[in-house]
């Protein structure tokens, strides 16, 4: 099953704060709660965002020096 256009909104809104993962995490916790026994992988995650052409930023603090 692919992912509904309320997911689709979901995935759109929280890409730039949440990871793959995380975001596939809390759909199946909706879908659970609503009584959707399906699950979401995190490749249908992912391919949904490269259609809906978002990019997730690389980096972060990650290599990063602080200076004090």
């Amino acid at each position: 099953m692919a992912l509904t256009e309320a997911e689709k909104k979901f995935l759109d809104k929280l890409s730039h704060i949440h990871t793959d993962e995380e975001i596939m995490h809390e759909i199946n916790r909706i879908r659970w709660e609503c009584g959707d026994k399906e699950r979401v992988t995190i490749d249908m995650v992912r391919k949904t965002r490269y259609k809906m052409g978002i990019k997730r930023h690389s980096g972060g603090k990650k290599g990063t020096k602080r200076e004090d």
